[in-house]
């Protein structure tokens, strides 16, 4: 056997080890995603966390959405494509996971906003909290922006011919491809984690301000208590008060709230970094097979990581969360 022969039978197991690597991540990585979810949401619905406040069942529907798209992730990308008519089928519905993934970006970016407007316009958020209005509509904005991002990609997913068994997408030329590209980075990328950081930033630089008190004076006009008694969950956002018409006054479960989501801000744009600057690449250049290489492979399994960590992150630093989770899973032992 010569030592080209033999350097080829090398890289095929090499690509083989990687890929059974890559395949036993995805199993570990969506079933833990789909359990730390899971657990998020039990808890939530035990002790009523949605409930609370706008923001909180927010942070209900972001642990359902991270709780489908491991789901898709796990149905739809550890399976060998189909072939004929099913395969089509099969590659076009992969859209289903980027859209449960996109509608995670924007609702994140949702929340930075509602938490930005609390802090830094309460007495505009008090008087929205007052018109009674219905929940539907406002959680269905983060679906939205997703639909529209990620539409294009059930048009331009097709079974690769060259690759059996594997799904790629097919541009009509190197413009659309570039524009398809460029839109789904500024969109899924640039924007969201512009728009957190401008309003965690500001929020952080108000929360710091002298002016700040995180004890609740008797005579502050308290701003924000659950209205259980109506049918449409309307709260008023227990985060604040406002005595006078100078001074704000912040919780310690604002302040712990908002340190919660900063963190998971900094996991979103940590793990879904590598993808989207990988597909930045391709985009620009196709200077390599973007929908076969192991990079964009392992990209993704970074991203999933991130729906998959924030019910570690909840555990660690949301009061809320920690005391929920001791009422369901451990008082409920004795």
């Amino acid at each position: 056997m010569s030592s080209c022969d033999n350097l080829n039978d090398t890289l095929d197991k090499t690509s083989d080890a990687v890929e059974l690597g890559l395949s036993i991540s995805r199993y570990v990585l969506t079933i833990i995603g789909v359990v730390a979810n899971l657990m998020v949401i039990i808890v939530f619905i035990n002790c009523k966390i949605y409930r609370k406040c706008f923001t909180y069942l927010l942070l209900f529907q972001q642990a359902s959405i991270d709780l489908f798209g491991c789901c898709f992730y796990l149905i739809l990308f550890n399976y060998r494509v189909p072939d004929g008519e099913y395969g089509i089928v099969y590659c076009k519905s992969r859209t289903l996971f980027w859209m449960f993934a996109s509608a995670s970006t924007f609702n994140l970016v949702f929340i930075s906003i509602e938490r930005y407007i609390a802090v830094l316009h309460p007495l505009k958020y008090w008087m929205r909290g007052k018109v009674r209005t219905k929940m539907v509509p406002k959680l269905c904005v983060p679906w939205l922006f997703a639909i529209l991002v990620v539409f294009q990609l059930a048009i331009l997913s097709v079974p690769d011919k060259l690759s059996p068994g594997k799904c790629r997408y097919c541009y009509s030329s190197g413009t659309v491809r570039i524009i398809s590209g460029g839109s789904i980075f500024l969109l899924n990328w640039i924007i969201p984690i512009f728009v957190m950081t401008f309003c965690y930033r500001r929020v952080y630089i108000t929360m710091q301000n002298p002016t700040i008190n995180l004890h609740k004076s008797s005579s502050s006009v308290q701003i924000d208590r659950t209205d259980e008694t109506t049918d449409d969950t309307e709260t008023k956002d227990n985060v604040f008060t406002v005595e006078g018409s100078q001074k704000q006054y912040y919780s310690k479960t604002q302040k712990n709230f908002i340190v919660t989501m900063v963190i998971t801000t900094i996991v979103f744009a940590v793990s879904i970094s590598p993808l989207l600057i990988v597909y930045l690449v391709y985009v620009l250049c196709d200077c390599f097979d973007y929908d076969r290489h192991p990079f964009r492979q392992a990209a993704i399994i970074c991203f999933v990581s991130s729906l998959a960590a924030n019910p570690f992150v909840y555990a660690f630093k949301f009061n809320e969360f920690k005391i929920g989770f001791e009422k369901t899973f451990i008082r409920r032992r004795h």
